[in-house]
């Protein structure tokens, strides 16, 4: 109901102020592998304003998710070429969505998008014992070497639980087949547990929009260290920073402020020293921060005010310190930084 309410009230903003109304040509696939849910959702629909869908534009199947979505895929394919889908897999747990399956999505739909739940805690107190690398639980890299990691991990509380759902993340991410892997966490506060969710696309620019929802709600996300770059994998700044980031402002301004301090190097270390396309910059930190694309250039606006970084314009030139950075345009740090703070 959420969904079709979002998209319902995204066609009421689409038309206000036009004489000709235009229509969003959605189709719904709703799928549970429990009988009583999909009839109750029926009966819900029914009841709703969206009851003349049913049928139509809204499909609902009492299947396994493994089972419907090859039926799903052909269905996104005889409609449109481009492919342009959302996926939203609200699994209960971690094993109802193989990293498989979201690989496929890919490989079939490069203009998807996926939001998965990802019961990360649950994950990782199963294996609070002896814990056991079966099949369901490989696909997101747990193996001997990782069960002696979290053996010694658990014991050093969050930043040690921190780090190993940080280790889980860069798995999830490495076998999905997604180029853009955006995680956060909500944390419940009746079980004291995180659940993961993950928006997973092959666009910097879907990936860039779904940060600014997080920034624009400000609700329940979070996670432990820095939002301004940090790493997927293991993070040896996580043993030290057990602060939360929370998408208050506050954290905005602190990002904002160390993305000054990272910026020129992260600049030189991709670059090799040389220029770096703005839009280059954006795709290789994707997957790296908390910063959305505005907050980026924010910084970057900064830095050259700062002649900290130089900015040349497409057909050569530099542009003046302080001017308005373009998607076009090429940054480099400058060589007085490069001399006196880079080596």
């Amino acid at each position: 109901m959420v969904i079709l309410n979002a998209i319902f009230n995204a066609g009421v903003r689409l038309n206000e102020g036009r004489q000709k109304p235009l229509s969003i040509d959605a189709v719904y696939h709703f799928g549970d592998e429990n009988r009583e849910h999909v009839e109750f959702l029926r009966q819900t629909i029914l009841d709703s304003q969206f009851r003349d869908l049913l049928g139509k534009s809204v499909a609902l199947h009492h299947k396994q998710f493994t089972d419907l979505l090859p039926l799903v895929i052909a269905d996104i394919k005889r409609r449109q070429r481009q492919g342009r889908a959302i996926f939203v897999l609200d699994q209960f747990g971690y094993a109802d969505v193989p990293m498989s399956s979201i690989r496929t999505i890919f490989d079939n739909l490069p203009k998807a998008e996926v939001i998965l739940t990802f019961s990360i805690d649950a994950l990782l107190n199963y294996l609070q014992g002896e814990g056991d690398p079966a099949p369901v639980v490989s696909q997101f890299g747990v193996n001997e070497p990782f069960l002696r990691l979290w053996q010694e991990w658990k014991l050093s509380g969050q930043p040690g639980r921190a780090m190993a759902q940080r280790a889980l993340m860069a798995q999830m991410h490495r076998y999905s087949g997604a180029r853009f892997f955006t995680p956060f966490m909500m944390f419940s506060n009746t079980d004291n547990r995180h659940m993961l969710i993950a928006h997973l696309s092959q666009s910097q620019a879907a990936r860039d929009k779904m940060l600014s929802v997080h920034w624009a709600l400000k609700n329940t996300f979070r996670h432990i260290g820095r939002g301004s770059l940090f790493e997927l994998g293991f993070d040896a700044r996580l043993t030290t920073e057990t602060s939360l980031f929370e998408f208050s402002d506050a954290d905005r301004g602190n990002m904002r402020r160390e993305l000054e301090a990272e910026l020129p190097k992260q600049i030189f270390e991709l670059s090799g020293g040389g220029p770096l396309a703005l839009g280059d910059l954006l795709v290789l930190m994707g997957n790296k921060t908390a910063a959305t694309n505005k907050d980026i250039i924010h910084s970057l606006q900064r830095l050259s005010e700062a002649r900290e970084i130089e900015v040349l314009r497409p057909q050569g030139g530099f542009t003046r310190a302080g001017a308005v950075i373009r998607p076009d345009h090429q940054l480099r740090v400058s060589r007085q930084l490069k001399l006196f703070s880079l080596q």
